[in-house]
């Protein structure tokens, strides 16, 4: 039995075992796709681990570094992981969209809209001023986290104001 994979671009996408390893050639393009047996020494390693942990350059094998993220693409020219354009972007109107959803659910599980229009009738009472004081000081986490993800410049300064943000809420 021979383990053979299919590569496209560099990355291989599907493994198979064979019998009859004369009926395939590695000169020969599949579909817009080559394919490569796979040496002795890596055919212990199962399907699964090698097409995701795997690619090939120069006709070598070689194992994929690790990535931080799951949005990084794999450059096969640098062999290196990239963000793609506009990525940092997305991931700021992403992440600033989280931020209005949570500052939202606990605003309403805190005071739901029916309390609010009932304690918003006497905006003088200490229950209303409790009320207008607490919405405002999540408003103001909100906003505060917000700012810091647009002025972002990598993914883990997003990420850094984003657990901020939900660590000062769950605080309140």
């Amino acid at each position: 039995m021979f383990n053979l994979v299919f590569i496209k671009e560099g990355l291989i996408t599907s493994y198979a075992k064979v019998e009859h390893k004369e009926l395939y050639d590695e000169n020969v393009n599949y579909n817009g796709q080559s394919i490569k047996f796979i040496p002795e020494e890596l055919a212990s390693i199962d399907a699964g681990t090698f097409i995701t942990k795997y690619y090939v350059k120069n006709g070598l094998f070689k194992q994929l570094p690790s990535k931080d993220t799951d949005y990084l693409i794999w450059d096969l020219f640098s062999e290196s992981w990239l963000e793609p354009v506009g990525y940092l972007e997305t991931l700021k109107t992403t992440n600033t969209a989280e931020v209005n959803k949570l500052a939202e659910g606990k605003i309403l599980g805190t005071y739901p809209f029916y309390l609010q229009h009932n304690i918003g009738r006497d905006p003088t009472s200490l229950l209303a001023i409790a009320m207008f004081t607490c919405i405002d000081s999540i408003r103001a986490l909100a906003q505060t986290a917000k700012t810091a993800i647009g002025a972002a410049t990598s993914i883990v300064d997003i990420r850094t104001a984003q657990t901020i943000f939900i660590e000062a809420l769950a605080a309140l």
